[in-house]
């Protein structure tokens, strides 16, 4: 069960967060959407009268259920689940520089390094003019251009050529425009240049007056380098524009638990050792301490 003055922390930081993006239009209503959660709850909250919510038809009173917090919570990152690691600023780092130097850049690293998490992170907290579009395995290029499409607001009907046009004539009426091409390994097709025909005609529309960040896993750098070498399609132009730019994510470090298990009880030097012998990756970290922190509480609640 969920504290009140937990409850109040959260309170406290939607009253922030509407704050801090008003100027980007956010509303109570655009805030439950977020959130995932019915628009009145958001009001209650406001207002510190979660427990006094009209129920029954407005006979009885009731109370926004723990659910309901933690679903914000979690949308808005008000538990301190962002931890100033080396890979999680050098992300941060780089997307601003990409978003203010509308540049062309590619991030590499092994799964569970935080690339995902890092670049939700920054979408959240920039959400004027930043687009984050997570790719499928196999897209194929209108695939991909339709993708980007919705997420910027464009037509997505018609041809590749068409839909491409439609995304590059929003993209330059904006200032700092942003896309984030998550999971970008998705775009390979084995015999075909796949969704990054669809990335190189992007390019060629928008030029360098939109920043684009590609994020994938597992030598995906490698992946593109052997393809422009090979003269393969449009790699060689468009791994031009991004070899500039290049980021790689270390692995999880013995200073990365010191920074991050604290938060979840986890201090003494002896169970620290621990968790960094026997967790691969910052996603495997996490769970662990997520699940070791869930069994102390039931052990709490039991005694």
């Amino acid at each position: 069960m969920l504290t009140e003055q937990l409850k109040a922390n959260i309170a406290n930081g939607m009253r922030a967060y509407l704050a801090t993006h008003q100027d980007t239009g956010m509303s109570q209503n655009k805030l439950a959407k977020l959130c995932g959660v019915n628009a009145p709850y958001v009001g209650y909250v406001l207002d510190n009268k979660w427990n006094a919510v009209p129920a029954q038809g407005g006979t009885a009173l009731g109370k926004i259920s723990d659910a309901v917090f933690l679903k914000i919570q979690k949308a808005l990152g008000l538990r301190q689940e962002v931890f100033e690691t080396v890979n999680f600023l050098a992300m941060e780092d780089r997307l601003r520089e990409a978003k203010i130097g509308q540049q062309w850049c590619l991030v590499d690293g092994l799964t569970g390094t935080g690339k995902s998490f890092a670049a939700e992170a920054f979408a959240r907290q920039n959400p004027k003019e930043t687009f984050l579009v997570q790719a499928a395995n196999n897209m194929n290029q209108k695939e991909f251009l339709q993708a980007v499409a919705r997420a910027v607001g464009a037509n997505e009907q018609g041809t590749p050529y068409r839909i491409g046009g439609a995304i590059a004539e929003r993209l330059l009426g904006m200032e700092e425009p942003l896309l984030i091409v998550d999971e970008a390994e998705g775009l390979f097709k084995r015999n075909s240049e796949g969704g990054f025909r669809g990335l190189k005609d992007l390019h060629n529309l928008v030029k360098e007056r939109c920043g684009v960040v590609l994020i994938g896993a597992n030598k995906f750098r490698e992946a593109l380098v052997r393809r422009a070498n090979n003269l393969t399609g449009c790699f060689p132009q468009l791994y031009s524009r991004l070899e500039k730019n290049g980021l790689e994510m270390a692995p999880l470090s013995r200073e990365d638990v010191a920074l991050i298990a604290p938060a979840y009880g986890v201090r003494g030097k002896r169970e620290l050792d621990r968790l960094f012998d026997t967790t691969a990756n910052f996603r495997a970290l996490f769970d662990t301490l997520r699940h070791e922190e869930a069994e102390a509480q039931l052990l709490t609640a039991a005694a």
